[in-house]
C-alpha cells in the first residue's frame, strides 16, 4: 500500500492486531535495519556492489518511475522482499528530538543513494506521499 501517513499505518496495525488477535506494529529503526541487513555493515543487505542492486531493489535505473508489486525481485537472507527501494517504509521512531517527524527507511524507486541501508529520512506523521508505505512486524508471544 502506498500514499499512507504514519497515522494511517499505525491505525491499520491496530485494526489488524484486533482482527488477528495478535500484536502487529511498525518496526523501530533498529528492528528495520536488523531485518534488512541481518548484521551486515554494507550499503545494502547483499553488499556494496551497485551492479547487484537491480536484482534486489526498484530504483531509478529499473523502476520506470513507479512503484512495483512487492516480491518480484530477490529477497534478503531472511526472505524479506523490497527492503531497498520501491517505497519508503514508516518506522515507529521519532526522526528528531522535537518529535515533529517520524522516521522512514528503505528508500524509494526515485534515486540510488536513498536505498542505502543506513539512510534515514523523516516527515510529519500526518504526511502522505506516492512513494511511502509501511511494513508490519508481529510481536511473538
Amino acid at each position: 500500500v502506498i500514499n499512507v501517513s504514519w497515522e494511517d499505518a499505525t491505525a491499520y496495525a491496530k485494526w489488524f492486531s484486533e482482527e488477528k488477535g495478535e500484536i502487529y506494529r511498525l518496526p523501530t529503526v533498529d528492528e528495520w535495519y536488523l531485518a534488512c541487513n541481518v548484521g551486515a555493515k554494507t550499503k545494502w543487505h547483499f553488499g556494496d556492489d551497485e551492479k547487484e542492486l537491480e536484482y534486489y531493489a526498484w530504483y531509478s535505473k529499473n523502476a520506470d518511475s513507479k512503484t512495483h508489486i512487492v516480491g518480484r525481485l530477490k529477497p534478503n537472507r531472511l526472505g524479506l522482499y523490497d527492503m531497498h527501494g520501491n517505497v519508503y517504509e514508516w518506522c515507529e521512531d521519532w526522526y528528531d528530538i522535537t518529535k515533529k517527524r517520524k522516521t522512514l527507511k528503505g528508500g524509494t524507486w526515485g534515486v540510488i543513494i536513498n536505498t542505502y541501508s543506513a539512510i534515514v529520512v523523516g516527515n510529519s506523521p500526518q504526511s502522505k506521499n506516492f512513494d511511502w508505505g509501511f511494513r508490519l512486524l508481529r510481536t511473538l508471544p
